[in-house]
């Protein structure tokens, strides 16, 4: 069933559309971080509220520091989902709400690296998250406060190894990785290997993320 579109959000250059189908207030909020065209929001998901964002040059604000021509700018979108936050929560029915970030890809990557920057985010899911970034595996395992994350889901192809001059050899392993440092920080934590390639089954890919963090508490 489609999610009923409860009203957009003005802010910047963002297009923000708000999907209702909370049944009572303080309901989880998920960010979904939006970039392929034919991707509709459209999730089977209930008892909760999705914001959906997108912008111009999205992927420059998925990519955490500049490579691959991507400009590194998600420390800008961190910056601007706080105050998309507080004018989600000037409703009341969401005052108290845990605000949690999703996205597949390179939005996989950046709910992750979002939710280390961001800790008004109680959570993610990255689906064949783009874990390979250069440099990214590292400053993860620096990483030192993760305790704003609650919960945690990760799931990768398992044929998406293959590709960019060898780049994604190891993208199985780094999510695996991912997964597993969570779970050692007694995070709610769920690592899911999926049959098939990088663009096999996306929207459901996503639907189960966002279910996973829907039925956890």
């Amino acid at each position: 069933m489609a999610l009923k579109m409860k009203n957009n959000i003005f802010y910047k250059d963002y297009d923000i559309n708000i999907f209702d189908r909370s049944l009572n207030n303080d309901c989880k909020v998920i960010i979904y971080l939006k970039f392929y065209e034919w991707d509709k929001s459209d999730f089977n998901i209930k008892n909760c509220t999705l914001v959906s964002i997108t912008k111009k040059d999205i992927f420059d604000y998925l990519s955490p520091w500049y490579s691959f021509d991507f400009k590194g700018k998600a420390d800008i979108l961190s910056s601007d989902l706080e105050e998309i936050i507080n004018i989600v929560k000037e409703n009341n029915k969401f005052k108290n709400s845990k605000f949690y970030v999703v996205g597949y890809s390179l939005g996989g990557l950046a709910s992750l690296y979002l939710c280390l920057k961001n800790k008004k985010l109680s959570g993610f899911a990255s689906m064949s998250g783009s874990l390979w970034y250069p440099d990214f595996m590292n400053y993860f395992r620096n990483f030192k406060n993760l305790d704003n994350i609650k919960i945690a889901y990760l799931s990768i192809g398992d044929r998406e190894t293959k590709g960019l001059n060898g780049k994604f050899k190891d993208i199985i392993n780094y999510t695996k990785e991912v997964y597993d440092i969570f779970k050692n920080n007694d995070t709610i934590s769920k690592f899911e290997l999926n049959k098939g390639t990088h663009f096999d089954d996306v929207e459901e890919r996503i639907e189960k993320g966002i279910n996973f963090i829907l039925n956890e508490k």
